[in-house]
């Protein structure tokens, strides 16, 4: 039996990619159409998460604010004053 050569191929080489290759860009969407998708959904979600705990932010604020207030009423109405509100005069000697 007789062999067969095998027969050698050519390869070849591929030329390496320059960085200064210009392409022409893809068509993009424009910015301003609106299409509602699952990350619209999950931006609203949040958003109304956000805006939820400012308010009950504020609204815990507030309540604190005014329990503190009533408190500072009570106590100056309830001061006693321990100094007379004249002095004394002293003797001359």
């Amino acid at each position: 039996m007789p062999t067969k050569k095998k027969s050698s191929s050519k390869k070849t080489t591929k030329k390496p990619h320059s960085p200064y290759r210009i392409r022409i860009a893809k068509e993009t969407e424009n910015f301003w159409d609106f299409k509602f998708s699952v990350q619209s959904l999950y931006w609203v979600l949040i958003g109304i998460g956000v805006i939820g705990t400012t308010i009950i932010n504020f609204n815990t604020n507030a309540q604190i604010n005014d329990f503190l207030s009533e408190i500072n009423m009570e106590q100056s109405n309830n001061v006693v004053l321990d100094t007379p509100a004249v002095p004394a005069k002293k003797p001359n000697n």
